[in-house]
């Protein structure tokens, strides 16, 4: 998607200004989410950072629409942070996991916030 559709969709130029806005905002929102699925399925936390131009930091910061997703995509990290954060058990019940269990999930666990620092 991001290779192939992304560059496409955002390129186009013959869109009214306000359906570009709100189709680049949900095209955002549904890669965001992409990206989580996918990765989740393996255990891992991505986070989503969107294809925006911020080469002058000047012009990005007084386009308001672009802030506007910036901030979504902040409070989108946000969540999938604190739903990281806030899972400390494992997905087994207490009674039917062995030691060997318990210590694979926190490695896992581990592993997970290790990326998602690196990320950050």
């Amino acid at each position: 998607m991001n290779a192939e559709y992304l560059p496409k969709l955002l390129g186009e130029k013959n869109w009214p200004e306000g359906v570009k806005k709100e189709f680049v905002a949900q095209l955002h929102k549904f890669m965001a989410a992409l990206t989580e699925a996918s990765h989740a399925s393996k255990g891992r936390t991505t986070l989503y950072i969107p294809n925006e131009d911020l080469t002058d930091p000047s012009v990005a910061a007084k386009d308001k629409d672009l802030l506007q997703r910036l901030e979504s995509t902040v409070i989108y990290w946000t969540r999938q942070i604190k739903e990281v954060t806030s899972n400390q058990h494992s997905q087994n019940s207490a009674e039917s996991t062995s030691p060997l269990d318990e210590i694979k999930h926190w490695t896992s666990r581990t592993a997970n916030l290790n990326i998602l620092n690196i990320q950050l």
